[in-house]
Formats: C-alpha cells, sequence, structure tokens
C-alpha cells in the first residue's frame, strides 16, 4: 500500500480554528466528471482540513490535480467472480486501517464502488457518500448483479451512511422513492465551476491545424464517447439538419465507441475527421473527432451551438461548462440534471417531453431512441432550428444561462460543503 505525496498539497494542519481529518475515497482518479468534481473539493478542502485521497488503484494514472495526501491502496479490481470478492474484502480491509491509523473523523466517498468500501469498513469516523448518477436510469446497472445492486446493496447499504449528499434533486428523489432513504440525512450539493479561471481558458488560441475547422459555423459536443453520452442520436440529428452541408458537428472526448461512431457516420453519409487517424485536417469534412481537450473551453467558446444528447445523467458538467462560454445549449431532458439547470423553476414531467421546449436557459428536447425515434429526431432538428434561425432567442437563453451559472460558483457551492462536514442540519436540503 503505497502513500505518496499529491500533485498540489495545501494543507495547513493547525493554521485553521477547526480542521478536521478528512478521508476522501473514489475507485480510481482517472479522466471522468465524478473524479474531476472529487479532485476540485480535495483542493478547497484541503486549504482548511487535512485531507488524505484515496484510490483503490491508480494503474490509469492520476488525471487531475488534487489536495492533501494520495493514499494508493493498489487494489486492483479482479476478473473472475472469486478475484473480484477477495479485493473487494482486501479494499475494506485496508480502508479500515487507514481510518484506524490516521484517526480520520469524516470518510467522504465519490461513486458506489468507493460507498459502498466506505460503509462495510466504517468505525467511529462519520461516513458521507456522495451519489453522483441516477441509479434508476443507468443502463448498465443489468443482469444479476444490477438486481443485487438495485435490491439489496443499494437500499441495505447506504442506510449506513451518516449523510448522502446527491449531484441533484432528481437523484435524491431516486433514492427515497426507489431505495427507501431517509429524506432528512440526504443533501442536494450541484457541482461547481470556476467561473474565473474558465473566462481565462475559453479565449486561448485554438491549435492552428484545427482553427480552419472553426471558421465555419460550429455545432459542439462534448463527453466520453461511450452509450451514456449517446453520440449516435447526435449523429441523426445532425444528418436530417438543413444546415448538414453549411455547419460543422464537433465532438470532444474520447472512449471506446470510436469506431463504432465513425461507423455511424459512414452510413448516414457524413463525411468525418478524427484526431487518432492519421489524416491532415480537412474542412471540407462534415463531422469532427477532436478526442479528449484539456482545455475544451477555447472549442465550445467558439461555436454556435451545444448540443447534449445523454440518456441519463448525475449532474451534467460539460452542459453546464457550456452555459459559463456563452453559448445556446440544447439538450435531452433525461434523469437527471439538465432540468435542473436549464429550467431550475420546473419539475420534470412524469411522461418526459415529446417536443422540444424552450426553457429559460436553453433548450429541453426528448431523449433520442426513444418514442419512434423518426420523431424525437424531428424534435431535435425543429428545435435546433429556432436556435439557429433566432438571434434574439439565443441571447435570451444565453443570458439567462449566465446568471444560473453564476449560482453555481465556487464559492457558493463549497460553503454547503462546509454545513455537511460540521454537521450542520439537513432540513434546508436544497442545492441551490
Amino acid at each position: 500500500m503505497a502513500i505518496q505525496k499529491s500533485i498540489k498539497t495545501h494543507a495547513l494542519p493547525g493554521a485553521f480554528s477547526n480542521p478536521k481529518r478528512i478521508l476522501m475515497i473514489i475507485p480510481n482518479l482517472d479522466f471522468g466528471g465524478a473524479q474531476r468534481a472529487f479532485s476540485n473539493l480535495s483542493i478547497e478542502l484541503a486549504q482548511k482540513h487535512q485531507v488524505y485521497v484515496t484510490a483503490f488503484n491508480t494503474h490509469g494514472g492520476v488525471a487531475f490535480a488534487h489536495g492533501g495526501q494520495l493514499i494508493d491502496l493498489e487494489v486492483p479490481g479482479g476478473i473472475t467472480v472469486a478475484h473480484k470478492i477477495y479485493f473487494f474484502l482486501k479494499r475494506i480491509s485496508r480502508l479500515r486501517l487507514i481510518k484506524r491509523n490516521y484517526n480520520i473523523e469524516i470518510a467522504l466517498s465519490f461513486l458506489e464502488g468507493a460507498d459502498y468500501v466506505n460503509l462495510l469498513s466504517k468505525g467511529k469516523e462519520v461516513v458521507i457518500i456522495s451519489v453522483r448518477g441516477s441509479k434508476v436510469y443507468d443502463a448498465e446497472i443489468r443482469g444479476g448483479l444490477g438486481w443485487l445492486r438495485h435490491h439489496i446493496l443499494i437500499p441495505m447499504l447506504y442506510r449506513r451512511a451518516d449523510q448522502i449528499v446527491t449531484v441533484s434533486e432528481g437523484i435524491r428523489e431516486e433514492l427515497i422513492q426507489n431505495y427507501a432513504q431517509k429524506p432528512e440525512i440526504i443533501k442536494t450539493i450541484y457541482n461547481y465551476y470556476d467561473l474565473d479561471n474558465i473566462s481565462k481558458l475559453k479565449i486561448a488560441a485554438l491549435p492552428a491545424v484545427i482553427e480552419p475547422i472553426f471558421r465555419h459555423p460550429v455545432i459542439i459536443t462534448s463527453g466520453r464517447l461511450h452509450i451514456q453520452k449517446n453520440i449516435e442520436g447526435l449523429l441523426d440529428v445532425f444528418a436530417s439538419l438543413p444546415q448538414r452541408d453549411t455547419h460543422k458537428l464537433v465532438v470532444l472526448g474520447d472512449g471506446e465507441l470510436r469506431e463504432t461512431l465513425l461507423q455511424k457516420a459512414d452510413r448516414l453519409n457524413l463525411s468525418s475527421w478524427a484526431n487518432w487517424r492519421d489524416e491532415a485536417v480537412d474542412d471540407s469534412r462534415q463531422v469532427f473527432f477532436l478526442g479528449y481537450q484539456d482545455n475544451p473551453f477555447r472549442f465550445i467558446n467558439r461555436a454556435i451551438l451545444y448540443a447534449c444528447t445523454s440518456s441519463w445523467e448525475g449532474f451534467p458538467n460539460a452542459l453546464a461548462e457550456a452555459m459559463t462560454c456563452g453559448i445556446p445549449v440544447v439538450s435531452t431532458d433525461c434523469p437527471t440534471g439538465p432540468r435542473e439547470l436549464l429550467a431550475p423553476d420546473t419539475k420534470t414531467p412524469v411522461a418526459w417531453i415529446q417536443g422540444a421546449e424552450a426553457a429559460s436557459c436553453g433548450y429541453l428536447m426528448p431523449l433520442l431512441g426513444g418514442y419512434p425515434n423518426t420523431k424525437a429526431v424531428e424534435a431535435w432538428v425543429a428545435g435546433m432550428q429556432s436556435l439557429l434561425r433566432n438571434a434574439a432567442e439565443r441571447e435570451r437563453v444565453t443570458k439567462n444561462a449566465s446568471l444560473r451559472i453564476k449560482t453555481l460558483s465556487k464559492e457558493h457551492i463549497y460553503k454547503q460543503w462546509e454545513q455537511v462536514l460540521a454537521g450542520e442540519s439537513s432540513e434546508s436540503r436544497k442545492g441551490l
């Protein structure tokens, strides 16, 4: 079990009136929205508290700077069922030892696997779990293990938590309605965004080879190339847009669906370019896969429209970040998060929308691949056309989005985390 110095350490024990010894736990420190939120929070907490950051292993590297001291459990995931059980128990044992040896007062975990280990290693410390994604609508929770998670692990183990923090109100309601969790211990705290830093990053110059693409009107999206993000659905929409021959579609992100998406574009007769191919950039193409970018804001800032086609979410970071760049956004009304961002004064309908909804901060759209898919695509095309052709409407939603995103500033959201760590009442549960 390796203990390493962090990339960025801020902790100053004894320099504050009431610092706590906090253990933050996550399965890995790879690229991902949860990992980035985890790392950001660790940096803020380490300015006041003694923070230890723990991952099951760091085989995938450490993607983001973090605060405090890194403790690598060095326990792999396992391949066979027997190995998975063995390593799961080993993680619990090692985490229990860390909690005891470092006299941990608060153990805070992100993501379900870390939540289980945190809860099962519980001692005298306060255990807080942060639920980052929809459990009910996650298409990857299926089969025998999915049944076990839905009916045994989540309902029973989550009740051991002293506090549950959800990243959206929709997830909070799921835990209460579907998993019988106690409302009084669940608080919603949204992700926060460093608005000053984003304002600097978004004006950075584009790579010279990419710049010609953005001489054209660009529709853009950002996220893992994963089934959750449903980029295939976005390709269907773009192929149906009358502007497909004058506009460009840019996809930021990488993942296992690289070849699947390129093949989909070919089937739709959309000419594509991908940065993982050994080809020169050709701005006459229609779809551009730019891969992972460490500064996505400089690309998003130069687009005319941002599209989020996710089938489910926790709290969509990329959508919120697009709002900070001042471009109009359209998003599926998926569970959970987009409606809370774009139409915070409304509730998600029992039956999801079947047409474009002009919300205060952007447009909400039906799920792609839902009721007949052709009608969903038609609704998306109509909604996007409304924004692309109407400058006044684009100005309305971007102005409201700018005001909305200010409520998600680092300073505002971090105060809510401090209240949770201080053990203050969860009665005032609203994230905003």
